[in-house]
């Protein structure tokens, strides 16, 4: 406890929900498993659903890759 009030660290856990449409889910997919996909379902129409657990500290790197990799397309929706 000590050494987080000189470095903010973060460890707890969070839970992202996304939903990647089919033009993109090929590009986003490498992201995904970049982060570690725990859950992913291929939907009927190309798109991609995926459940993504990961530190609360790399929330930020994720959030500007999977952007860049859907042109902001994505769907992202954070569960506790």
């Amino acid at each position: 406890k000590a050494i987080k009030q000189i470095i903010p660290l973060s460890v707890e856990e969070i839970t992202l929900m996304i939903e990647i449409p089919a033009r993109f889910s090929s590009r986003a997919y490498g992201v995904l498993k970049e982060f570690g996909v725990s859950e992913e379902k291929w939907l009927s129409d190309g798109s991609l659903a995926a459940k993504v657990r990961i530190a609360g500290g790399l929330k930020e790197a994720f959030y500007r890759k999977i952007n860049a990799a859907t042109e902001g397309n994505a769907r992202v929706e954070e569960s506790k």
